[in-house]
């Protein structure tokens, strides 16, 4: 909510912009009064995506998305992510080797040294290819 206050938002507002961002990410008002350090890592991951959704963003770029303790934990937390960013109109672009972070995705894409090795559906299918990445200028 402190984030919020820079953006001309009452104490009031950010307060509540904030909860209700802690209760869309699967935190609770409880969880919002606790110091991260007694969070799991699962809860400390979701306090961090509602501090960065918090401002609305309309892209959101995540790297590694939140190495959690165990896959079902990192499921769940990709499963939000991928959630909250759809229901506000949110872009995302995640860059991870874990291809399992990437499900439900609209369009992956495997990247290596700045080349464009495949890219795939939304079902998460790769398809090989000869692309190269180009740096272009304004359009």
């Amino acid at each position: 909510a402190m984030s919020l206050g820079c953006e001309g938002l009452t104490i009031r507002e950010a307060k509540r912009r904030a909860l209700a961002t802690l209760d869309a990410v699967g935190v609770s008002a409880v969880g919002a009064a606790q110091s991260t350090a007694s969070l799991s890592a699962e809860q400390r991951a979701r306090v961090m995506l509602a501090r960065a959704l918090v401002g609305e963003p309309r892209l959101l770029l995540v790297d590694e998305p939140a190495p959690m303790p165990s896959l079902e934990d990192h499921g769940r937390f990709c499963a939000t992510l991928r959630r909250v960013t759809r229901e506000r109109g949110i872009a995302l672009l995640i860059a991870s080797e874990d291809m399992r972070a990437l499900g439900g995705l609209g369009e992956p894409m495997s990247l290596s040294a700045g080349e464009l090795l495949s890219t795939g559906d939304d079902r998460g299918t790769l398809v090989q290819g000869p692309w190269r990445a180009a740096a272009s200028g304004p359009a």
